[in-house]
């Protein structure tokens, strides 16, 4: 339906600090049921990797790899901090021209954006990482989270993330 905005002004001032009028025109927001997503084996993207292994102080590469792609040109993925993993770098793949990285103390933040879908299949990002000292002997799993990903028209696209294993293994 349809919706109009009534925004009120509680105060406005200048770097003077004198008070500032300001008119706000008729604001309407019309919501519209979104499309489901679909499935990403039938349409939409499917991420995998292969399990890694390493010992500690190795530096390790784990490759996404797009093997369905029905065709994106944003999409934006988290991967939480794990103790014993220290994240070293991302280097961007073949399917989208431009990644940028974030990272701080939780999390790892990959955005691909291009103004046109990508239909390719390949490798997404390579991810590498440092097995700390501190790491315990097992298997860890890459927590890859879904933020947002959508095509060209700005319709959201499903996504599909497999299971990422880096095992940490004795060593000398």
């Amino acid at each position: 339906g349809e919706y109009k905005l009534d925004i009120r002004l509680v105060d406005c001032y200048d770097e003077d600090l004198i008070g500032v009028a300001v008119n706000f025109g008729d604001i309407t927001i019309n919501v519209v049921k979104d499309e489901e997503p679909t499935d990403p084996e039938k349409d939409g993207v499917v991420i995998g990797s292969a399990d890694v292994e390493g010992k500690a102080g190795d530096e390790i590469t784990v490759s996404l790899v797009i093997e369905e792609n029905s065709g994106f040109a944003a999409m934006r993925l988290r991967i939480p901090t794990i103790p014993g993993l220290e994240f070293v770098s991302a280097k961007n793949g073949n399917i989208v021209d431009t990644l940028t990285v974030g990272t701080n103390a939780d999390r790892t933040m990959l955005l691909w954006d291009s103004s046109t879908d990508s239909t390719a299949t390949g490798i997404l990002v390579e991810l590498t990482y440092r097995i700390t000292d501190e790491a315990e002997f097992g298997e860890y799993k890459l927590d890859i989270r879904l933020v947002d990903c959508y095509d060209e028209d700005l319709i959201d696209v499903a996504v599909g993330i497999g299971d990422v294993v880096i095992k940490v293994v004795e060593g000398e």
